[in-house]
């Protein structure tokens, strides 16, 4: 086992450095040593799962292979796991900015410019402070093996620049933490230690996907002395209100002096209460005015704040504080705005006040004449309520149904199960199906570690469980997460368990985007400037979020479709719907929708004039539909609904298959529709008990369904049922992808549960001209370097239904007019070794592909032979016997096929050994002997009368003679090829009509005549009727 070590009281940090090793080092496990900052916690309350993290507890010193310590240097910011650093012949790196550590307290986060003058007070609340009396200590007393101790402003910079040079991506998820890391050592940057590498790692960190929202959320900027005095002022006087969940907070001071920065006060206290929105308003009187109490002859400033939008609280983006300002003459922008008021100690009243603008012209005919700071407030508060849509609740976001685990299963059985559906957690029920308790994976861990396997799991779950209602909001449930560091919320309705609430159903809110107060509405759903050429207009940040309003999708589905296919899609929905069901559009039609509907827009931007043509409607050819929401009550809804449609549309033929709970609906020459092929399925979800092997399916939900895919590209869906029509599920970063030009995989191990996968990757990364993202491209290498697909076939049965969908992608690869493109990125990868372990694509089988497809486009013009399975059969024809026939029947070829791999090189040799030996018997040995083994074959070619080489190659079938001919030496490749283009079309002037005209009569002799005349005409003998006439008196009779 591999870890790196956090130091105690973990801060962002070390925390981002750690998980930039678990990168670095795949397989590395994160320990928090001794506890978090309070920030840092309510961070992993929320993210736990994206990270490897493993509690001290479960770790066995015996089982570490290697330690990383991240940001320290000491052994005592290490708590009990100092101890790890002592057992012997375990390699130890040390990633660290300080170089001077101290003793007490924890400097990370404080700025070395600064800190030599602070006091207590001046600290801020969250990081604690440092004690005045410490003095420096060595900087380190851990025995390293390696040390990257640098002067920069955070220990994840250095991370990051490992994490750089290997060229590793990183998820956003990993990206952000890291940002926080460098965000929060170096004061967002303004930190006296900060340096242009800190700048540089941050820049590529946003780059990578850093979430810049979460960041802001977490990180806590510095306040000057002044200011901090004044925070336990406004917090004294701060009042809130929670609105739809939404916690509205604001605060009216009365300054004796000018204060400036009063905007960093108010980011303060809004991480101090917790505040998703805050205004302050602060009075202040310039010297000599009078009874500045009446808030007479001063100013009054109003500074409003709201965060961003992030899990339970998408729904702040609704608010726009710049908007709402402008009315009393202020501005801003949606998250930050300010308003001054200028006011007029002769029309001051006690009980009120005269309100002015620096430009009294701006002022809203709403704002009354005398209005109190408290008025004001009010009327800001009530914008606000009206801008806030209603947060989404339980019932909207939750996972169902719920896999469920009765209470006396073994902790073994429940782990496979874990494993199997990639769950973080189990709920447990009884007999009655009601909720018994909840057990996690790290309590089934901790339990394995004990060696506890066969115990059951209600002696480990958790019982003491915390429920929520379908009508529960997205804000309390996670308020409730955070509290109670719960990471999944079981659902009940009426006692009734209906669903459950993870950290990932929460997460998922971070990154869904009200549109409509946003210009990306307008923007093209993916923007791509040229066909395959990204758009200079791309922005990786604003990427993420882009997923288009239902309406756009259902438009771009009506306008882009042919009006035939989107009301056959609508009849499909229709009969889904009575049903109450969910139907979505999913995959590869969802991918090419978009992608046909951006490059439309785009060329249209570029340039197209005002008469041009609309783009033709779309047919997509092969579309997937999924059903969802019936699993519990339907075994197959996927076959049900295409029987429905098959009634309403006759010319479609159906097919059934039930063990995967699909249907396929085929139109053959339809008139419009032409050769449509509609797969309905039932959502459903898949484990592959072993590498290579065929997946287990069973019924599951749209989610799942989705998660089972490919690619990120693949792992769209747009729904065609009510509410919601429309809407676009992009769970896992497809249209960024799309954006992007990547070909992103899903997990880690799809190419060693299915390579086909790896011919698959290739083969949209050349059809729609993208790129295998790098750590795609890694995860292809390892599994092709593991030597898993060898041993699959030399140890385990093989699988049919693999080896078909690897025929199959062979088959759609070969047949593309980019199969080169194609085979040299395979051959890139080495990925023909999926094919055969001995299988490489050498200088020799790259020419004689090439070679076999011009021969191909030379002699089979009108298409009657699969090309395809010719180039196939030149590449396996040059495995060692018996390999080239074994292969063949794994792969399922046809039976032509396996029987010409079988035979191909005997039927070389012997054309080699009769076509091409020399005939030494005219020659002196003497003469042979000086002769060059090249000139000797040359001459004996010529010797060889034409109408012997045709009597041996015309019982051949034309692909044998291509292969013969492709994979032999000049001589006989030449022989080959004329008789191709020559020999095999040469006919004798006379046929069998002739004959018998002539009075010969059909018989014994009546096709030997025939032969000799055409073997006289090959050899130049006859030429026209006439000498055949003059042969078959000569030659013929006298015979």
């Amino acid at each position: 086992m591999d870890l790196v070590l956090c130091h105690v009281t973990a801060d962002f940090d070390t925390l981002g450095a750690a998980v930039g090793i678990s990168r670095l080092h795949p397989g590395t496990r994160i320990v928090l040593t001794g506890g978090c900052h309070p920030t840092v916690r309510d961070f992993l309350a929320l993210h736990r799962d994206e990270y490897p993290l493993i509690e001290r507890r479960s770790v066995s010193p015996d089982q570490i292979r290697s330690i990383t310590v991240v940001d320290t240097q000491r052994r005592d910011r290490l708590g009990k796991a100092a101890s790890w650093l002592d057992l012997r012949d375990r390699p130890i790196t040390v990633y660290d900015h300080h170089l001077t550590d101290y003793l007490e307290g924890d400097t990370s986060n404080t700025d070395p410019a600064t800190t030599s003058q602070a006091t207590p007070s001046q600290a801020t609340p969250f990081q604690g402070t440092r004690s005045q009396a410490t003095s420096p200590q060595p900087i380190s007393n851990i025995a390293a093996t390696h040390r990257y101790v640098e002067a920069v402003g955070a220990a994840t910079t250095l991370v990051v620049e490992q994490l750089q040079q290997r060229a590793i991506t990183l998820t956003p998820i990993e990206a952000t933490v890291m940002a926080l890391g460098i965000h929060v050592d170096t004061g967002s940057l303004t930190f006296g230690h900060t340096t242009a590498r800190d700048a540089a790692a941050l820049t590529w960190l946003i780059e990578q996907g850093a979430n810049l929202r979460v960041v802001a959320e977490y990180v806590e900027p510095g306040l000057s002395p002044t200011l901090q005095d004044l925070v336990p002022v406004v917090l004294a006087a701060i009042e809130t209100k929670n609105i739809e969940g939404i916690s509205v907070a604001w605060a009216i001071l009365n300054l004796e002096n000018h204060t400036s920065g009063l905007s960093s006060l108010v980011s303060r206290v809004m991480a101090l209460t917790e505040s998703d929105v805050l205004i302050l308003a602060t009075y202040f009187a310039p010297p000599n005015t009078p009874d500045s109490s009446s808030y007479g002859g001063g100013k009054l400033t109003l500074i409003g704040r709201s965060r961003g939008g992030s899990f339970g609280t998408a729904h702040l983006d609704s608010i726009n504080l710049g908007q709402i300002f402008r009315k009393w003459g202020g501005g801003g922008h949606a998250k930050a705005a300010a308003a001054t008021f200028h006011l007029n100690p002769v029309n001051a009243l006690k009980d009120g006040l005269q309100v002015f603008s620096k430009s009294p012209s701006q002022n809203s005919s709403k704002v009354p004449s005398k209005a109190s700071p408290q008025d004001i407030v009010a009327q800001i508060i009530g914008h606000i309520e009206a801008q806030l849509p209603s947060p989404p609740t339980a019932r909207t976001v939750m996972s169902s149904p719920v896999r469920t685990v009765r209470p006396d299963i073994s902790i073994a059985e429940a782990h496979r199960i874990l494993l199997r559906y990639g769950h973080s957690g189990l709920s447990v029920v009884d007999q009655a199906g009601q909720l018994v308790g909840v057990i996690s994976r790290r309590d089934l861990d901790i339990a394995l570690h004990h060696n506890f396997s066969h115990a059951p799991v209600k002696g480990f779950m958790s019982t003491n469980l915390k429920t929520i209602d379908p009508d529960v909001s997205l804000p309390e449930i996670e308020s409730l997460m955070v509290t109670y560091d719960i990471g999944r919320l079981p659902v009940l309705d009426d006692g009734e368990l209906v669903g459950i609430v993870t950290r990932t159903d929460v997460l998922r809110q971070l990154h869904q985007t009200q549109f409509v107060q946003t210009p990306l509405a307008q923007a093209p759903l993916v923007q791509f400037s040229q066909l395959g050429r990204p758009s200079p207009r791309f922005n990786q940040n604003l990427a993420l979020n882009r997923c288009p309003l239902p309406q756009a999708v259902v438009e771009t589905l009506r306008d882009r479709l042919v009006p035939e296919l989107w009301t056959l899609l609508q009849d499909v929905a229709q009969q889904a719907e009575a049903r109450g069901w969910q139907l979505y559009v999913v995959g590869g039609a969802v991918r090419d929708l978009l992608l046909a509907k951006s490059r439309a827009e785009n060329e249209a931007k570029d340039g197209a004039k005002d008469d041009a043509q609309a783009p033709s409607p779309l047919l997509i050819p092969d579309i997937d539909l999924v059903v969802d929401g019936c699993h519990q009550t339907e075994s197959a809804a996927g076959v049900e609904l295409a029987r429905a449609l098959c009634d309403r549309y006759p010319n479609a033929r159906l097919q059934v298959h039930g063990r995967f709970q699909t249907a396929a609906l085929l139109w053959h020459n339809d008139p419009v529709l032409e050769s449509l092929w509609i797969d309905i399925a039932t959502a459903r979800t898949e484990f592959y008990p072993y590498p290579a092997a065929n997946p287990e399916v069973e019924a599951s939900s749209i989610r799942q369904d989705l998660y089972r895919r490919d690619f990120t590209i693949n792992a769209l869906a747009i729904r065609l049922t009510s509410p919601r029509t429309g809407e676009l599920l992009d769970f896992f970063g497809g249209v960024l992808d799309l954006e992007a030009r990547h070909i992103r995989v899903l997990h880690a191990n799809s190419f060693i549960e299915d390579p086909t996968r790896i011919f698959r990757a290739v083969r949209f990364a050349v059809r729609l001209g993208f790129e295998l993202e790098s750590q795609t491209r890694r995860y292809i290498e390892h599994a092709i370097a593991s030597g898993i697909y060898h041993r699959v076939q030399t140890e385990m049965e093989v699988i049919p239904a693999l080896q078909t969908r690897l025929r199959r992608e062979l088959q759609y690869i070969l047949e593309a007019p980019y199969w080169k493109v194609a085979i040299q990125l395979l051959a890139d990868l080495d990925a023909l070794q999926c094919i055969h372990a001995s299988l490489h694509l050498s200088s020799q089988i790259w020419w004689q592909l090439r070679l076999v497809d011009r021969w191909l486009r030379r002699f089979d013009q009108a298409g009657q032979l699969a090309h395809w399975l010719v180039l196939l059969e030149v590449l396996i024809s040059h495995l060692d016997a018996p390999h080239p026939k074994a292969v063949a029947e794994k792969l399922q070829l046809p039976a032509e096929s396996i029987h010409r791999l079988g035979t191909l090189k005997t039927h070389q040799a012997t054309l080699q050994q009769t076509l091409i030996q020399p005939p030494t018997s005219n020659l002196s040995s003497n003469l042979c002997s000086r002769l060059h083994n090249k000139e000797r074959r040359s001459h004996a070619a010529e010797t060889i009368k034409p109408s012997t080489i045709v009597s041996h190659l015309k019982s051949y079938d034309l692909p044998s003679l291509i292969l013969i001919g492709v994979r032999s030496d000049r001589p006989l490749r030449r022989l080959i090829w004329q008789y191709l283009t020559h020999w095999s079309r040469v006919r004798a002037p006379l046929n069998g009509n002739d004959l018998k005209a002539l009075g010969y009569k059909p018989g014994r002799q009546f096709k030997l005549m025939l032969d000799q005349l055409l073997a006289a005409t090959l050899d130049g003998h006859i030429h026209t009727p006439e000498d055949a006439k003059m042969f078959l008196s000569t030659q013929i009779l006298t015979e």
